[in-house]
């Protein structure tokens, strides 16, 4: 420890906006990363699942564990500061965390795979998902690869007048309802959010968003999509719509229960970072997974 750490001096407290600057900082030092405006879309639907440590003037940790709905919710964002790890401090969110959520709802996380065995039989998380999330990362060279182009098919930017048809669309694969969050993360700044559209009958075909980071790369979460064509068309017009991506890297989580998400990340150029298991303490959420390309975020939901 680089300081006088007096451990009396530290609360646990729930978020507020003001934290979340810090907690992207702690983040960045510890080689990971979310989305700028993420953790307040997140925070906006459900303010008791986000609780921070607090050191006087400073917020040393955080922790959160947003419900999706009644029935689900996902515990991410656990990260403390270096100069104060190994004090416990992760463990006691992790708890308060819990003890929020309670017993009776489903909860899941993406776990460290050398610690699957202590989530499994100390923290209750029993059931793993047989899909895992594959993390890709890098510069996307292979973009002018991709679709550019689908007889019938156009993509245009989410607005107003097609987010209801968005939200239908997206509840059709994770199979319940995320209207507020799926609202917020459309408008969220330093972002954009693409629909793939069909000219016949004006019904969705898939959707996706692109997100600056804590870090320089740029974040694509998520992209849903009916064909791997599609989620390539939708990919090309994010890409080229928002040119810090192509600039600074994309940052790509894949499930791989659609093999054609790995697919079109390596077209990209990506490279494979890890392969995260997916852990739950009753069962596995029901979704359409061959829809799924990235998933929205790793932190706070399952899809």
């Amino acid at each position: 420890m680089s300081k006088d750490i007096e451990l009396d001096n530290i609360v646990l407290r729930k978020l507020i906006e003001s934290d979340v600057p810090q907690i992207l900082d702690i983040w960045r030092e510890n080689n990971l990363y979310e989305g700028l405006y993420t953790i307040q879309t997140f925070a906006t639907c459900d303010p008791d699942g986000f609780y921070v440590a607090y050191d006087l003037n400073e917020v040393i940790g955080a922790c959160a564990g947003p419900k999706s709905n009644e029935n689900i919710a996902f515990i991410g964002l656990y990260c403390i500061h270096k100069d104060y790890q190994g004090l416990g401090l992760g463990l006691k969110l992790f708890k308060k965390i819990r003890e929020h959520l309670g017993d009776d709802i489903n909860i899941g996380l993406g776990a460290v795979p050398s610690q699957i065995n202590t989530y499994k039989e100390k923290a209750g998380f029993q059931v793993e998902d047989i899909h895992r999330m594959v993390v890709f990362e890098g510069k996307a060279y292979g973009s002018e690869q991709l679709t550019q182009e689908i007889d019938g098919i156009f993509v245009q930017p989410i607005n107003d007048t097609i987010t209801e048809r968005v939200i239908e669309y997206d509840a059709g694969i994770t199979k319940y309802r995320r209207d507020q969050i799926l609202r917020l993360t459309f408008n969220e700044p330093m972002s954009i959010a693409m629909a793939a559209i069909r000219i016949a009958d004006d019904t969705i075909a898939g959707f996706g968003c692109l997100k600056s980071s804590n870090i320089d790369e740029v974040i694509n979460g998520p992209l849903y999509a009916d064909t791997s064509s599609i989620a390539e068309l939708l990919m090309h017009n994010l890409l080229h719509s928002f040119h810090s991506a192509l600039e600074n890297g994309l940052i790509y989580f894949a499930l791989n229960g659609t093999p054609d998400s790995s697919k079109l990340a390596e077209k990209l150029g990506l490279i494979r970072k890890e392969e995260v298991p997916r852990l739950f303490t009753k069962a596995i959420p029901d979704a359409d997974v061959s829809r799924i390309y990235s998933i929205l975020t790793p932190n706070f939901s399952p899809f």
